[in-house]
């Protein structure tokens, strides 16, 4: 039985009374179905899931990680199952700062501006890249989106990577008032990862 790892992040992956349910775990679970492979859903912090796979101890699979050069040395990709529209940065409705139209780079060159950037996530090759090379302030967190929406509303940082599918779900999922965030757009990002 292959054990499939996840963690609730709607709308790629979300588990209620009929078990998980998803845009990435609905095809995951059909592709098994069809091959005739014995799964389980297991949830498992994201944070752990890199570790568990890199251990290669047991039968175990992730889903919805973004491949990179770095993963690819420890991991086997499937073919993709879901494409991203292309991705956007959440930040305060009153962030000034921050608004759309502008490029990634005068965004990471703003030294009034602090990326809150999850630890051991891909934004996808393009991101990543700009994040190395020109190192914007950024807070490392370990936090799960719902709390780093918080993180976002209480002003701890300004912004944080996101697809605009998940973004739409968070804001309504966190609690907190829709009209208090904003989508910002790039004129620079590529079309969404696979």
């Amino acid at each position: 039985v292959i054990t499939i790892h996840y963690h609730e992040r709607p709308p790629y992956y979300s588990s209620g009374p009929l078990g998980v349910y998803g845009i990435c775990s609905d095809p995951a679970k059909l592709a098994f179905k069809k091959a005739d492979i014995a799964f389980r859903w297991e949830k498992t912090p994201a944070s752990r899931q890199l570790d568990i796979l890199k251990g290669n101890k047991s039968k175990d699979c992730l889903i919805g990680w973004f491949k990179n050069s770095d993963r690819e040395k420890f991991a086997k990709y499937t073919y993709f199952i879901y494409q991203d529209k292309p991705t956007i940065a959440l930040a305060r409705a009153d962030n000034y700062n921050m608004r759309s139209g502008r490029s990634l780079e005068e965004v990471f060159l703003n030294d009034n501006l602090t990326l809150l950037r999850k630890n051991g996530y891909s934004y996808g090759e393009y991101i990543d890249t700009k994040i190395s090379i020109l190192k914007p302030n950024q807070i490392m967190t370990n936090s799960e989106n719902i709390e780093m929406i918080k993180m976002i509303h209480s002003r701890r940082a300004d912004y944080f990577f996101i697809s605009e599918e998940e973004a739409v779900e968070l804001t309504v999922s966190s609690g907190l008032l829709k009209t208090e965030f904003k989508f910002i757009k790039f004129n620079n990002i590529p079309e969404g990862n696979k």
